[in-house]
């Protein structure tokens, strides 16, 4: 009878059978669950691409007499293969002149990127925030726009304005773009 119960035992469910099936089904439970961590890992990269002449266009308002010359970064080298979208922020600070800023410029629009309306504080320091689509290594053409000073006097034509732009996000190390010029 002995042989028989040992028989039954081994077809039906047992404390150890249950015990055993767990032990093996933990490593496919913890890969499962390590698997969507490693679907998002990746980098969030950006680099100047190239350096030439730009145009600033006026915030708000098109048309001749509008526009502004100068050099700066004409695209950006982006590469973010995160497989999700990644938001960075653009900030440009003005150089000043005799002590005052009378100008300020921020980021209009990057190519196949969402860019929200610039911010500009009292010193004309603007702050703009781009949202990146996942997985793409990309070169992107940027654009500028500009804004004069409320209540200052006329710019001078001629006079150059120098800016510097950094641009910060998750997990990369903030790239520093000086010398942006634009003339009036």
């Amino acid at each position: 009878m002995l042989q028989e119960e040992v028989v039954a035992n081994e077809s039906g469910v047992s404390r150890r059978r249950v015990v055993a099936g767990v032990a093996w089904s933990l490593p496919v439970i913890a890969t499962a669950i390590a698997a969507p961590a490693a679907a998002a890992s990746g980098t969030l990269s950006l680099a100047l691409g190239q350096v030439g002449s730009i145009t600033f266009t006026k915030q708000g308002v098109q048309g001749q007499g509008q526009i502004r010359h100068g050099q700066g970064p004409a695209n950006l080298d982006i590469q973010n293969t995160t497989g999700i979208a990644q938001t960075i922020t653009v900030g440009i600070v003005p150089a000043v002149n005799s002590g005052s800023v009378r100008a300020g410029i921020a980021i209009k629009a990057l190519d196949g990127a969402t860019v929200l309306a610039p911010v500009f504080d009292a010193a004309y320091i603007s702050t703009a925030t781009i949202t990146i689509a996942g997985d793409q290594l990309v070169s992107r053409g940027v654009s500028f726009q500009y804004v004069e000073g409320n209540g200052q006097s006329a710019p001078i034509a001629g006079q150059v304005y120098t800016f510097t732009m950094t641009i910060t996000g998750p997990s990369i190390t903030p790239l520093v773009i000086p010398n942006i010029t634009m003339t009036i």
